[in-house]
C-alpha cells in the first residue's frame, strides 16, 4: 500500500511540473498605443540612407504608462515616395522595468512629391527586458501614422 501512494505522488508530482503554468503558460497578448515627435538625419551612421529618430510617451499592456525612444536606419525611393526601414530598436520604459525590441518594416509618404503625412507598416521582436519583463519574448506587427509638416509620430502594436 506504501508503494501505491509513493507512485501516486510521483505521478502528481510529473503531472504538475508538466502544466502549461509551470512551463511558462500560454503567451500574454501585447498592445500599445504611442505617440511622440520624430525627426530624419543624415549624419553617416545609415549612410546613404536616413537616420530616424522618434521619442515619446503612450500607453502598453502589462506595462501601463511608458515612455518611448526609438531609432532606425531609412532608405526613400524618391521616385514614389515609399521606402523601407531596418536595423531598428526600440526601448518601451514603464514603473516595472523596461522592454527592447527589434523591428523593420515599410512605409509611404502622402501626398508624393510634397508629403503631409505617412503611414508605417512595422513587424517587431523582443530582443530583451528588465525588472518585471526580463523574461519576456515573442513578436508581433503595429501600424503607425506620421504628420511630416509637424514632425510627430503615433503608433499602434495589435
Amino acid at each position: 500500500m506504501r508503494r501505491f501512494w509513493i507512485l501516486l505522488a510521483a505521478l502528481l508530482l510529473v503531472a504538475v511540473a508538466a502544466s502549461p503554468a509551470a512551463a511558462g503558460g500560454p503567451g500574454r497578448a501585447f498592445h500599445a498605443r504611442m505617440s511622440g515627435t520624430d525627426s530624419v538625419v543624415f549624419d553617416g551612421a545609415c549612410a546613404p540612407a536616413g537616420d530616424y529618430h522618434s521619442e515619446g510617451a503612450g500607453h502598453a499592456t502589462h506595462m501601463g504608462a511608458i515612455t518611448f525612444v526609438t531609432d532606425h536606419c531609412m532608405a526613400l525611393d524618391v521616385t514614389n515616395g515609399t521606402g523601407s526601414f531596418w536595423g531598428g530598436q526600440i526601448v518601451l520604459a514603464g514603473r516595472h522595468g523596461s522592454l527592447t525590441l527589434g523591428h523593420d518594416g515599410t512605409f509611404a509618404l502622402t501626398p508624393w512629391p510634397a508629403p503631409t503625412n505617412g503611414t508605417i507598416d512595422l513587424h517587431w521582436w523582443v530582443l530583451g527586458g528588465t525588472g518585471r519583463y526580463q523574461y519576456a519574448h515573442g513578436q508581433g506587427t503595429a501600424t503607425g501614422t506620421s504628420d511630416t509638416v509637424a514632425g510627430t509620430v503615433a503608433i499602434v502594436f495589435v
